[in-house]
């Protein structure tokens, strides 16, 4: 079975991504002024999902087997976690995306691409993308995409955009970009990285790695914790010891 990449399948694409972010909006979502959702579902959309009409775009006509999506995808199931073992001594994938995440929000840097991602104070469904972050800090993914496609499309005819990995990471990323309420299924996420988009310069690390920015100080002052685990920082006045005390949240 195959398909090809033209406007007919960006526009099933988009509008699948909106029902996904409408439906998450709708169970898991603290409720937000209408002129305030507008604009998330507006920026939001434009900010994360110009990625794929840039991508699909520069495909157009491209045909892709779905068997060969399905191989591609299980492949990468089966790699990424084998590679993740390896590569997981040094740095480790939690402490390098704090780092790359700290390093995104610098003076200059920030103001030149990240800031587009912060655009607006909070955060909804509409605002998550793949990555992360945003088309304009994307480049060299969007080039790593469509170049291999279409240089070597015998071998390589599915773009990793579209990789069944990336999309579940995609819409896997919706719930930690809302604003939870109390009750969801993601109680134990604390808000964590929606209070990153509410004070912007706090709460850098991924829920596994959140003990980082209690390290480092970078915890937002109403953070308690996240993934289950409520921590609280003490620095000893006499030494500047850190001392960080964790628990599990009962």
């Amino acid at each position: 079975i195959c398909f090809t990449i033209d406007g007919w399948f960006l526009l099933c694409f988009l509008l699948l991504d909106q029902a996904v972010n409408l439906i998450v909006y709708l169970l898991w979502s603290e409720s937000f002024e209408m002129p305030t959702l507008v604009k998330h579902i507006a920026f939001g959309t434009a900010n994360t999902k110009l990625y794929y009409v840039v991508v699909f775009g520069c495909l157009r006509g491209v045909q892709v087997n779905m068997a060969t999506c399905v191989i591609v995808s299980l492949a990468t199931e089966v790699l990424l976690p084998c590679l993740g073992k390896l590569c997981s001594s040094f740095p480790g994938r939690d402490v390098s995306f704090y780092l790359d995440h700290r390093l995104g929000h610098l003076p200059v840097v920030y103001q030149h691409a990240h800031k587009a991602h912060h655009q607006l104070n909070d955060t909804t469904p509409w605002d998550a993308h793949t990555y992360g972050n945003g088309m304009n800090e994307h480049y060299f993914l969007m080039v790593m995409d469509v170049l291999p496609t279409l240089l070597f499309p015998h071998m390589i005819c599915v773009p990793h955009c579209f990789n069944f990995h990336l999309l579940y990471i995609s819409w896997a990323n919706k719930p930690h970009h809302t604003r939870l309420k109390h009750g969801t299924p993601y109680d134990y996420f604390f808000n964590f990285h929606a209070d990153h988009h509410k004070v912007h310069n706090r709460n850098y690390a991924l829920m596994n790695g959140a003990l980082l920015d209690f390290y480092f100080g970078t915890q937002a002052s109403e953070c308690a914790g996240t993934n289950g685990v409520l921590m609280q920082r003490e620095v000893e006045e006499s030494s500047g010891d850190v001392l960080i005390r964790v628990q599990a949240a009962s």
